[in-house]
């Protein structure tokens, strides 16, 4: 089937298309286009048209099968470029892949093993500053975990949370990038850029030209507003923090443990070469933004529903109590199935990326639909992981959804939180090992019951699955419990 006669989703307005149906909800848009039951479809966003694909198979071609043929989309790259550079989530297949065999072998269960105490000893320390009866928005406190497993981890940093300026600073960031994703100006910096890539080389000294517009249009100018300069100041002081971090753990012989020392030691087997500091910088910082942002969005959601449903939360108090005194460690994981369970259902119901795209980077064949060069293909976990015929009574919370046998029945393209195939995030492991550890070390000292404050919307995003509002929750210490229990 050609491009042109895969159909056009019912609801595009004249010149408009579905742009203000995509603006005004994106998560919604994405569910009613997969519950069309088309097997793929076309949605003309801001004079583009793109193609959403709707099928675990179609989504695991693109993904797994024809990996080759796709890439990051130039929307991805204008929106991340000016923090994380050519860091691994957003960088070109020439880059990507050597940058990857550096990187994987840093998460690597061998090497991942050791950073459980991290998580462990800064979920004790929220935990331990929780008071019985107090209403708190438990999304903060799984940010200072976040921010504290990453900052130990990957800066050997003793304190780090929000107050610190490096946190405050990606804080900043984040902020203006959320705000600004699947904006008419990021769309049209998104498509100057794949202009200039479609034209090729130009000839003789105007190609140095073309390539330095492409760099003015991944950080363009900003108009002078109060929060373009805080976005600004905010990057400044990333760049010349982790840069000093950097110049400081080379005078020193690379003698420290954390990630960061690690990324700056990492050596290609074969070429015995290494990263440049500007490589190094780039890596840090993504790893800075997917080591807090998402999983501390997969754990408030985690709470969230573990709040709204009581048997669930029983169930993982039983398995953690099981355990017996001492911090849980890495050697208490596989002591704590349903733990991972509930984690790895949390992030069914809520992704933490809503939305994946790619960009075909050659003529191609999806099912029985040819797929011209340049196309921008969306991928929606949100919606996959709500279709029926995957997860019967998709809306429900059960995480023995996740039990093994039911997961080596299911479709490889039906689950997709950290994505699939070659592209997989690097840090999937480590984010389901600090999953684990941070509900069983919390769930050991508290319950988070509902506050009766009305249920929490739907988020639109085009970037991250944020909690709107926040996740308002009642503490109460498991120790008072038994204690009234005791009394009465």
């Amino acid at each position: 089937m050609r491009f042109r006669q895969i159909p056009i989703f019912p609801g595009a307005r004249f010149l408009s298309g579905h742009s203000a149906q995509v603006r005004r909800d994106t998560i919604g848009f994405m569910l009613e286009m997969s519950r069309s039951g088309l097997p793929a479809c076309r949605f003309l966003f801001h004079g583009r048209s793109l193609l959403f694909v709707n099928t675990p198979e179609l989504v695991y071609e693109v993904l797994v099968q024809k990996a080759k043929s796709f890439e990051k989309s130039d929307n991805l790259r204008a929106l991340l470029h000016a923090l994380i550079g050519n860091g691994l989530i957003i960088s070109e297949t020439p880059i990507w892949r050597p940058q990857r065999k550096l990187v994987a072998p840093l998460f690597q269960h061998s090497q991942i093993a050791r950073y459980a105490e991290a998580m462990s000893l800064w979920a004790e320390r929220v935990a331990a500053d929780l008071r019985d009866g107090e209403q708190l928005d438990i999304a903060v406190q799984m940010t200072r975990v976040a921010m504290g497993v990453v900052g130990s981890v990957l800066f050997d940093a003793e304190t780090f949370d929000e107050s610190d300026e490096l946190a405050h600073a990606l804080s900043t960031v984040l902020t203006w990038i959320q705000t600004r994703s699947g904006s008419f100006s990021m769309l049209a910096q998104a498509t100057g850029i794949r202009l200039l890539r479609d034209t090729g080389r130009w000839p003789g000294p105007l190609e140095s030209l073309r390539q330095g517009l492409i760099d003015l249009l991944l950080d363009p100018p900003l108009w002078p507003s109060a929060a373009n300069r805080e976005y600004r100041r905010s990057l400044a002081t990333l760049d010349t923090k982790v840069q000093r971090m950097i110049e400081e753990r080379r005078r020193a012989g690379l003698t420290r443990r954390d990630l960061l020392t690690l990324l700056l030691a990492a050596q290609d087997e074969e070429s015995g070469g290494g990263m440049s500091d500007k490589q190094v910088r780039d890596e840090a910082m993504t790893l800075f933004l997917a080591g807090h942002e998402t999983t501390a969005i997969a754990l408030s959601w985690s709470w969230h529903l573990l709040s709204q449903n009581p048997d669930c939360y029983a169930r993982l108090c039983a398995e953690v109590d099981g355990l017996g005194e001492g911090p849980v460690g890495f050697e208490d994981l596989a002591r704590l199935p349903y733990t991972l369970q509930v984690f790895k259902e949390a992030m069914r119901i809520y992704p933490p990326v809503p939305v994946l795209d790619r960009q075909a980077v050659e003529d191609t064949q999806l099912g029985d639909h040819e797929v011209p060069r340049g196309t921008v293909v969306i991928l929606s976990p949100y919606a996959m992981h709500r279709r029926p015929d995957l997860y019967p009574e998709p809306d429900r919370f059960r995480p023995e959804r996740f039990e093994p046998e039911q997961e080596a029945a299911r479709h490889k393209g039906a689950y997709l939180p950290f994505a699939v195939g070659p592209r997989v995030c690097v840090g999937n492991h480590f984010a389901l090992m600090e999953g684990q550890i941070v509900l069983a070390t919390m769930a050991r000292r508290s319950l988070f019951e509902t506050t009766g404050v009305p249920p929490l919307h739907e988020p639109a995003s085009f970037a991250v699955l944020r909690p709107r509002g926040g996740v308002p929750v009642k503490v109460r210490l498991r120790e008072a419990r038994t204690a009234e229990a005791q009394v009465g």
